[in-house]
Order: structure tokens, then C-alpha cells, then sequence
């Protein structure tokens, strides 16, 4: 069905159906960011009765908009000192990396998060004004109005973003409309989410089932005295690491090598290649010198498992650990049997420090961790092995990923073209 169609005066809006009005978010709704929270404030209950729940940022879900409410922070329903959200309330991150992607329709009342902005409607639906967030030009348009340091809106120019205003009645159908087609492509995404996560429980299965047993499923087992690992082939010898690996701490004297950065997706990789680029230093002298096949360890968060074999000679932070083979060893084969997870659970019990998150794993503790290890031939069969199958279970899992991305965008610009009257709902 054709329809008149007119300039909207809005050039990231573009045309509305003639019979629409446009407006702006301060005169629909009522919008106001919530409050920071002191120690002394934070109240937790495992089933409070007179307290709703202090959400933050993290709380919040950017794919899906779907919010958690039992981070078991909470607020008494009688402090007046925070200022609330109700429930049907619309909730979106305007500061910070979150901020326009983060956002969420609340389904109970909360206490928020000076980062979040509440945005009540007044005199229009509430799902509609939901959906018109989600749609992909408020998301682009959002990203354009980022100031500051940081990145942020203020609540000022939020108020100021315009909105297509169809009549009450069409607003519920485009509401209607949208929530049905967009609970279909959700059902997909979560189903390819489940699939991806499949996958790589699949791979992480197979890589500690073949660093830990070999190839040859008939081979005679042997108690390994190792009690994260248990059997393992009879051939293969129970070693500490301190026989296998040696520290390099040769410091950089000019700072002029290559630097080099741990990402927990990728390992280690040109600082210059990561996609947030940490904050610069003066000077690398200093640094710990890398070579290409050396094991790098970020000691901090060696229980996360951020530790990669490095296919590059440069530098690393002073702060990280860097091995070399003692012996004949394949690095690359260590890296997998440490990527297991009894073994990142044996990091965790060894690492020391004054708190959760400030914990290290130093290098002696770590070479008093025993594993299993098999001749030098073994190892790299173990390891080609992997490497093969690794590459085709992490092709299908990135073509998922690729779907997903898709399917996200399909439905942020389906969602644009019927909340701006491109498109009509029959």
C-alpha cells in the first residue's frame, strides 16, 4: 500500500508518512539519569522485601536489551535518596563504550546508575518509544552527538532527539508488528548463540581430551601422579614445568622494538593492531624483550587463561612473564594443555595476591605445575592435529557469528523503516 509520504525536517529521520507529526523526546517523555551508590548504601538480600534492585550498566544486555535484576544489589524502597524507574520505563546508557547500545524496557521497578538515563513516556506508547531507540539511525545518530574524554550525551541533547509521532492507535501496531517479527529473528540469534557455544564446549572437549590422552584412543594408560591430569599414556613422562621452561627477562635498552599487546581473542598481537589501542606510553625502555615461539603470560590474568605462544620478536609490558623451551618442547603444545580447564583451575589455586582481580601467578609457582609430556614428534602431531581441526571449528563458528551480526542488522533497519512510516504495516 502507497501513502503520501513528506520531508520529516529530520535529515538522519528522512521522510514520514504525510499524516505524522514529528517531535522531540522532551515533549513525549520524562527523562533523568539515576545516582551513584556508596559502600555504605549497598544493601544485599537474598529475597529483599522492602528494597528493588540498584541496577547498573553491566546489568544490561546490549544484543537483546534483556536486564539482569539479581546481582543481589538493592535499596530500600524508602530511600528517597535515589531516584527510581518504574516498571514499563525505558533505561539507556549515555556514557561510557555502552553508551546508545546499551538499553532496556524495564519489567519491575529499579534504582539505576548515574550512567543510565531514565525515559518515561508520557504522551506516547511506551513499546513504540522503545522500538525507536532500537532502530539503527538512533543508534548511528546517538553515536554522532558522543563529547568528552569518555563519550557521552548529555540528558540535554538527549531531549532534544526527534521522533516521528504517528497516531495512538498506529503506534500500537507498529508496536504490535515489530515485537512479533523481532521475537522470530531473536529466537534465531539465541538458537545460533546456543550453537556457537556448542561448538566451542566441542573444541575445548577435544583440544583437553588429545593434549591429555595422544592420538591413539588403544594406548595403555598410566596413573600420572598428577592429580589435575590423572592417566596418561604410558610413554609420556610427568614433568614440572621448571625442566620445560625458562624465563626471559632481558629488558629492551632503547624501546625502539616492536610492542606488543595481549587480547584474550586473538593472544599476542602488534599493539597497533588492537581494536581499543591502550593508552601509549612515553617510552618502552624497559620492556621485556619477546621472541618469536616465546610463551607470553599476563600474570595478572593467567586464571583467565591470557597467555598466548608469540608469533612475533618485540616487547611486552614489565608486568608480563615470558618462557622459552629449556628443552625440546612445542610451545604451542603447552599453550593448549594450559588452556584446558583443569589446568587454568591449577593456575587459579597457585596465583597469590591480596584480593580477587589482583592475583598472580609468578613464576615459581607456575613451574612447580606437573604435566604429562610426550617426545618432541608427538607434540607437534598433537599439535598440527589440533591446529587443523581447530581451523574448521572456528570457520563455522565465525560464519555464525557472521549470521548474527546480519540478523542484528536486519532487524535494527526493519525496526527504522516501519517506526519512521517507510514502511507500512497492513
Amino acid at each position: 500500500m502507497n501513502r503520501t509520504m513528506k520531508d520529516s525536517g529530520v535529515k538522519w529521520i528522512g521522510e514520514i508518512p504525510e499524516h505524522w507529526g514529528i517531535s522531540t523526546l522532551r515533549r513525549v517523555a520524562t527523562l533523568y539519569t539515576g545516582n551513584s551508590i556508596k559502600d555504605e548504601e549497598k544493601t544485599l538480600f537474598e529475597n529483599p522485601e522492602n528494597a528493588i534492585p540498584y541496577i547498573s550498566t553491566k546489568d544490561i544486555t546490549a544484543s537483546n536489551g534483556i536486564t539482569s535484576y539479581d546481582n543481589g544489589l538493592y535499596v530500600s524502597k524508602d530511600n528517597n535518596n535515589f531516584k527510581k524507574a518504574f516498571e514499563g520505563n525505558i533505561l539507556i546508557c549515555i556514557e561510557g563504550g555502552s553508551a546508545g547500545k546499551k538499553k532496556t524496557q524495564l519489567s519491575q521497578n529499579v534504582a539505576f546508575v548515574n550512567k543510565l538515563c531514565c525515559i518515561s513516556s508520557k504522551n506516547i506508547n511506551s513499546r513504540y518509544l522503545y522500538l525507536y531507540t532500537l532502530g539503527k539511525n538512533f543508534e548511528d545518530y546517538f553515536q554522532t552527538q558522543l563529547t568528552g574524554i569518555i563519550g557521552g550525551v548529555s540528558i540535554n541533547n538527549l531531549k532534544k532527539f526527534s521522533i516521528p509521532i504517528p497516531s495512538l492507535h498506529e503506534q500500537q501496531k507498529i508496536a504490535d508488528f515489530l515485537d512479533a517479527k523481532t521475537f522470530q529473528i531473536d529466537i534465531i540469534i539465541d538458537k545460533t548463540k546456543q550453537s556457537i557455544e556448542e561448538f566451542k564446549k566441542y573444541k575445548l572437549a577435544f583440544i583437553t581430551e588429545t593434549v591429555t590422552k595422544g592420538l591413539n584412543p588403544d594406548i595403555t594408560m598410566k596413573d600420572s601422579g598428577i592429580e589435575w591430569i590423572r592417566e596418561i599414556p604410558e610413554h609420556w613422562e610427568p614433568i614440572k614445568l621448571k625442566y620445560v621452561l625458562s624465563e626471559r627477562s632481558i629488558k629492551s635498552k632503547t624501546g625502539e622494538e616492536e610492542p606488543l599487546s595481549m587480547s584474550q581473542k586473538y593472544g599476542l598481537i602488534k599493539t597497533r593492531d588492537m581494536d581499543l589501542i591502550p593508552n601509549m606510553t612515553n617510552s618502552y625502555v624497559g620492556n621485556k624483550i619477546v621472541k618469536k615461539n616465546d610463551l607470553v603470560f599476563n600474570k595478572l590474568k593467567a586464571h583467565l587463561g591470557v597467555f598466548s605462544v608469540s608469533n612475533y620478536e618485540g616487547i611486552v609490558s614489565p608486568d608480563y612473564a615470558v618462557y622459552y623451551p629449556k628443552k625440546e618442547v612445542n610451545v604451542k603444545f603447552l599453550e593448549y594443555v594450559f588452556k584446558t580447564t583443569n589446568c587454568i583451575t591449577e593456575f587459579k589455586k597457585r596465583s597469590r595476591g591480596i584480593a580477587a582481580g589482583l592475583t598472580r601467578l609468578y613464576t615459581n609457582d607456575l613451574f612447580a605445575i606437573k604435566c604429562g609430556i610426550p617426545s618432541l614428534k608427538e607434540q607437534n602431531e598433537i599439535v598440527d592435529y589440533i591446529n587443523q581441526k581447530s581451523f574448521h571449528i572456528d570457520s563455522l563458528i565465525a560464519d555464525k557469528e557472521k549470521l548474527i551480526t546480519e540478523l542484528e542488522t536486519y532487524k535494527k533497519a526493519l525496526i527504522f523503516e516501519y517506526v519512521t512510516g517507510k514502511k507500512e504495516v497492513e
